[in-house]
């Protein structure tokens, strides 16, 4: 069962880092972008549609963030559970660990 939720923490935590690249390269990408139209394009003809363009492409970075911190709060409630998993197969073993004591105890009572 550690397994199974180490197995989906590592997925998890593997596919918020791929978001957080991506997000990362798509911030540089914009930034590149800005300065290259600004450089071909310095009159400001074009300045409604680049910052048309500008404005989608934040757009989008707020998105991929908004993902980036869902899935943040997914692998945090996934850690939560498995730690809850953790106590209760604990409290199930030293139930169980009681029970054998209690059957030993009465099989050499008999």
């Amino acid at each position: 069962m550690e397994a199974v939720v180490e197995r989906t923490q590592q997925y998890l935590a593997g596919f918020t880092q791929q978001l957080e690249a991506e997000l990362d390269a798509a911030k540089e990408k914009i930034e590149k972008l800005k300065k290259q139209l600004q450089e071909q394009n310095p009159v400001p003809k074009d300045q409604v549609g680049l910052q048309e363009e500008i404005n989608a492409k934040d757009r989008q970075i707020r998105g991929l963030e908004r993902k980036v911190v869902e899935l943040k709060r997914g692998v945090e409630e996934e850690k939560n559970k498995a730690a809850r998993m953790r106590l209760k197969v604990e409290e199930m073993e030293k139930e169980l660990a009681k029970k054998d004591k209690l059957i030993e105890e009465l099989k050499r009572g008999e």
